[in-house]
């Protein structure tokens, strides 16, 4: 099983990821909503553990995005929100879980997180470099990409 871990503490993911790794699962930590959001378009991930806000800036987005690649992800979200506000939140996100405060000790997340998905069975295989996300334009189709089109025009495919 895949988690993703979006937070802007460093020290919050390696906690997260610690306890993680030791239970068996797959992580991949980031403190960028955009290397977050490429990630998720892969729709390998089972649980997104992720701060409200990462830099200032809203992550909800890649919650959103998540539940579009794969409808069975689970949410963890760390958000500071109380009353209405986090009542609004679980009606946006269908796949929330849980609502944590942002000051939620790392291992008592992790337990959450266990809580939710479950222990694999076995530990899997750990995730090769090749594997992450490709960030490519779309606004410039690579040559090679060009060549092929061309070349499946003229063959009449």
């Amino acid at each position: 099983m895949q988690v993703l871990v979006l937070d802007d503490s460093l020290t919050t993911q390696s906690a997260i990821l610690a306890v993680l790794l030791d239970k068996g699962f797959q992580v991949y930590c980031t403190s960028s909503v955009d290397k977050a959001m490429a990630y998720v378009r892969q729709g390998a991930v089972d649980l997104l553990v992720m701060r409200h806000r990462i830099n200032g800036r809203g992550s909800l987005s890649v919650a959103l995005a998540a539940e579009y690649h794969n409808p069975e992800v689970a949410t963890i979200l760390l958000s500071d929100m109380a009353g209405g506000d986090a009542d609004e939140l679980f009606d946006l996100l269908p796949s929330m879980n849980c609502l944590l405060g942002v000051r939620t000790p790392p291992p008592l997340i992790a337990q959450c997180a266990v809580a939710v998905l479950g222990v694999p069975a076995r530990r899997p295989a750990p995730v090769q470099t090749a594997e992450r996300p490709v960030f490519i334009s779309h606004r410039a189709p690579p040559q090679r990409l060009m060549t092929a089109f061309r070349e499946a025009a003229r063959v009449g495919m």
